[in-house]
């Protein structure tokens, strides 16, 4: 891996990961939709389904913060293991 392809890669990482976070931020609206007891309706085709708000709100962003995570670990690991 050359320097410009790991400067690359982590430019990258970085976007995804400020991304997740930028995500969790604007999904924290989710909590005031919650019910009292804390859970949110969700509608898809074949029905409905209660899940609690924590976990819409923050499953998603948490999914992109790791993807994120392990792609700048791998980049770093491709780039210092060549050299």
């Amino acid at each position: 891996m050359s320097k410009a392809q790991y400067i690359l890669a982590m430019t990258l990482s970085a976007m995804i990961t400020i991304g997740s976070i930028v995500a969790a931020i604007s999904s924290l609206d989710t909590f005031s939709k919650a019910n009292e007891e804390g859970m949110v309706r969700a509608r898809y085709r074949g029905g409905e389904a209660e899940y609690p708000a924590h976990f819409v709100a923050f499953s998603a962003p948490a999914f992109l913060f790791f993807v994120g995570l392990g792609f700048a670990y791998l980049a770093h690991r491709s780039y210092h293991d060549e050299l």
